[in-house]
């Protein structure tokens, strides 16, 4: 006979992979959602997390929002990959931005759980796609404070020297 998180679990992922066509996988009585094929995060403080929705919503962009308390409270922000953001350097200080070999432990839906894992923004089945990992970044950098945002120097640039032929 199955348990009850069994149950969930199954129900959960069937959701999942049939509301939303995300690829979970289902282990340890657990439902995953790994990074990658696509797919990528932004991790992100949970006092920013506010200010980064409201940027999203005020530009009519909705994405769904993983909520986990433990062990600093922080949100991750699911997001399709493309050719703007590359990696970890363009990123605001604080903010980690997710790709494989990530995976993302999913919550349940029906049951609690002690990591207090919930939706911070839940995923909606009408709106399958994530939006653009760009439009993401920018919302997460407006988010970020002025003075806290990263300051990089201008990298030199020094001009050829020119030759002339002739």
């Amino acid at each position: 006979m199955r348990s009850a998180r069994s149950t969930a679990v199954e129900s959960a992922a069937a959701w999942y992979r049939d509301c939303h066509f995300w690829p979970v996988q289902v282990r340890d009585d657990d439902v995953f959602l790994p990074l990658g094929r696509g797919t990528v995060a932004f991790d992100v403080p949970a006092q920013r997390a506010a200010r980064v929705q409201e940027v999203l919503e005020r530009n009519d962009i909705h994405t769904a929002a993983l909520h986990v308390e433990q062990p600093v409270p922080r949100v991750t922000f699911l997001g399709e990959a493309d050719d703007t953001v590359f990696g970890q350097f363009q990123m605001p200080p604080g903010v980690r931005y997710l790709t494989v070999p990530f995976v993302l432990r999913l919550p349940l839906m029906t049951m609690s759980f002690p990591d207090n894992r919930k939706w911070f923004c839940s995923p909606d089945p009408a709106r399958r796609w994530f939006p653009r990992a760009a439009a993401l970044l920018a919302a997460v950098t407006a988010a970020t404070p002025y003075a806290l945002r990263a300051c990089r120097a201008p990298v030199p640039v020094r001009g050829r020297e020119r030759v002339l032929i002739g």
